[in-house]
């Protein structure tokens, strides 16, 4: 909010195009490249289904960590929700860098984040059971500063870099890179299901669990480097975010929009994080990983239908 940096209001850019000015933007979506314009929503899409496996995977990571590590009650709630306190400091943080160094260099230091933690979680969490599930708490945070980060960062660049300026296609190309949340979602649990089977030790399943996580972020540092800011991100002309603010029209399209991710955000995370304890009721107490993770996929895929209604109805 504090950003000097300035947007354009969407009505005066529409007015500006039908009048004939907009140039640039019209020059870049005029010349934008297939593949370039396929390049940019694949990697906000993959930058959505890293931030939902890093978020979600600690729950079954855990589940395997027990026997190995004993855990406290407050132990397991530390770690499932330090890294909401990174995600919230992530989003404050990086979508700031992205007005002031571009939405690709921002791009690269927030994945660079969530690939740290990430790893962090895995390799240097060695020790009494205090030191690694403390190593993991702080990795966590850090990677909690990255896939936060990636929220405000995926959608703008989606809907910046797609070659239309048509609103209700825009907003698609937002959907589109958000339905890779719910596979993302699913995934850890495929994973423990790989390492189940390949794995005896559980020190090795959690191990490899938790850096799984950063590979996605490999890839989109990879593809950030190098990539040029859209002409919109460059425009100049437009009101600061302190300007919209002091007009009231936007006031409620704001609560609206920040209230409903606040509904979805409590509902979802709450359900997600705590998805193996919820199985677990209803199927059953059992020690048996691999039939609560084929659990676990079943009741987390009911999300597909809804994110593709979603998208259709856009």
């Amino acid at each position: 909010l504090t950003s000097t940096r300035t947007f354009p209001r969407w009505e005066e850019m529409n007015r500006n195009l039908l009048a004939g000015e907009g140039k640039a933007l019209n020059q870049d979506v005029g010349n934008r490249r297939k593949g370039t314009d396929e390049k940019s929503i694949w990697v906000s899409s993959l930058s959505n289904f890293s931030v939902q496996y890093n978020f979600s995977v600690i729950a079954i990571a855990l589940k395997i960590m027990a026997k190995e590590y004993k855990q406290n009650e407050w132990i397991k709630e530390l770690l499932k929700g330090v890294v909401f306190a990174g995600a919230i400091t992530g989003q404050l943080l990086m979508g700031y860098v992205g007005d002031l160094m571009g939405r690709n260099k921002a791009m690269f230091i927030t994945i660079l984040f969530a690939g740290a933690g990430a790893l962090g979680s895995s390799i240097f969490s060695w020790g009494d059971r205090f030191s690694v599930y403390g190593i993991i708490a702080a990795s966590r945070f850090v990677l909690g500063v990255g896939v936060g980060g990636v929220y405000p960062l995926s959608a703008t660049k989606a809907a910046e870099e797609s070659a239309t300026t048509d609103r209700q296609a825009r907003n698609l190309r937002v959907s589109q890179a958000f339905f890779w949340q719910t596979p993302g979602s699913i995934s850890p649990y495929v994973v423990s299901l790989i390492l189940l089977c390949a794995f005896s030790s559980r020190e090795l399943q959690f191990r490899i669990l938790l850096a799984v996580g950063a590979i996605p972020s490999l890839f989109i540092m990879y593809a950030s480097l190098g990539e040029a800011e859209s002409a919109e991100f460059n425009r100049k002309d437009g009101a600061s975010t302190w300007e919209l603010l002091q007009e009231r029209k936007w006031w409620w399209k704001l609560i609206g929009t920040g209230g409903s991710w606040l509904i979805y955000d409590v509902v979802y995370y709450g359900t997600s994080l705590f998805s193996p304890t919820i199985v677990a009721k209803i199927f059953g107490e059992g020690n048996d990983l691999f039939k609560e993770s084929w659990q676990n996929i079943i009741v987390t895929s009911a999300g597909l239908p809804a994110i593709v209604a979603g998208g259709y109805f856009q």
